[in-house]
């Protein structure tokens, strides 16, 4: 796995990371650092957090979640946020490790809600929002508040694959790849 930093005077060199990473990785922000984690060759997922110098070693995960596609991250109020697919169940987890060393803790799973694609995580005026493709291929959006609920299709929205999703100016931004 590859990783370069962008600063004031343009891309820093690329720098290798150890490891072996089976699918895209996913990075997020959260307490002052980037957090990172990867499927790693036998479907299980690992962490490292860069505090600004350095990367930690690779954590593992403690939920033995094996996993065939790439996950989402984000943070939401002390926690950082990780959910991901696996056998058509949206699994979720949180780690309140400020430095990143804090083991996962299941969330469970979030009943009802079906995908076989990566779903987005993203936080938007300190709401936690999850989107993802359904099985039907329509976009399917739900927020955080106790416990992800109230899963609601986004109207007109047909799509490819997984989507993605950030928060800008206050707004929630999604992105995916429209099918047709």
């Amino acid at each position: 796995m590859w990783g370069g930093l962008w600063g004031r005077g343009g891309w820093g060199a690329a720098q290798q990371l150890p490891g072996n990473a089976r699918y895209s990785p996913t990075l997020a922000t959260f307490a002052e650092r980037a957090w990172l984690t990867h499927v790693g060759a036998h479907h299980t997922l690992h962490h490292s957090v860069y505090n600004g110098n350095t990367w930690s070693g690779w954590g593992g995960d403690h939920l033995h979640w094996e996993v065939n596609i790439p996950v989402a991250m984000a943070p939401q109020s002390d926690r950082m946020w990780r959910v991901a697919t696996i056998g058509e169940q949206i699994h979720t987890s949180i780690n309140g490790g400020v430095s990143g060393q804090g083991n996962w803790i299941s969330q469970g799973v979030v009943g009802g809600w079906r995908s076989t694609h990566a779903p987005a995580l993203a936080n938007n005026a300190d709401t936690l929002h999850i989107l993802m493709r359904g099985l039907d291929g329509t976009l399917w959006a739900g927020h955080y508040n106790g416990s992800f609920k109230d899963a609601h299709q986004v109207p007109g929205a047909k799509i490819q694959d997984a989507p993605a999703a950030a928060s800008f100016n206050n707004k929630l931004h999604v992105m995916y790849r429209r099918q047709g």
